[in-house]
C-alpha cells in the first residue's frame, strides 16, 4: 500500500499470537512495525531501548517470547527467521520498547530460539 510518499508491505505471520497476525514493513525507512513479533515486558516514558543494556532487553524479551510465541508450530515459528533476516534498522513492536540499539540482540534471542 502507497500513502503519499511511503510504500508499506504487510506480511502475513499467521499463528504467531494470533491466527490473523501481520507485520507491516516500510523498507524506505528500515521500519519494521511488527505488532507482537520482537516484544518485550518492558516500559519506558520515552518507549526506546536507548540506554538499555543487551541483558535488560533479553530480560524482557526471553519470558515474552516463552508465553507468547513459545507455544507456536515450528512451522508457524519458522517465518520469524525470514523477517529477522530483513535489513530491519528498527522495529516498532506493540509490546516493549522501539529497538533499535539493541535490536541485534533481540534479533539473534530470537532466532536462536526458533532454529533449535
Amino acid at each position: 500500500m502507497t500513502l503519499g510518499d511511503y510504500t508499506f508491505q504487510f506480511i502475513h505471520t499467521p499463528g504467531l499470537h494470533w491466527p490473523d497476525n501481520m507485520v507491516t514493513w516500510l523498507a524506505s525507512e528500515g521500519i519494521l512495525f511488527s505488532n507482537d513479533l520482537f516484544g518485550q515486558y518492558l516500559a519506558e516514558e520515552t518507549p526506546v531501548d536507548e540506554g538499555y543494556t543487551k541483558e535488560a532487553i533479553l530480560k524482557g524479551a526471553e519470558p515474552y517470547f516463552e508465553k507468547v510465541f513459545a507455544p507456536a508450530s515450528t512451522e508457524d515459528k519458522a517465518v520469524i527467521a525470514d523477517i529477522a533476516a530483513m535489513p530491519i534498522q528498527t522495529v516498532a513492536t506493540g509490546h516493549g520498547l522501539i529497538l533499535q540499539n539493541q535490536w541485534p540482540a533481540v534479533r539473534e534471542f530470537y532466532v536462536s530460539k526458533v532454529l533449535k
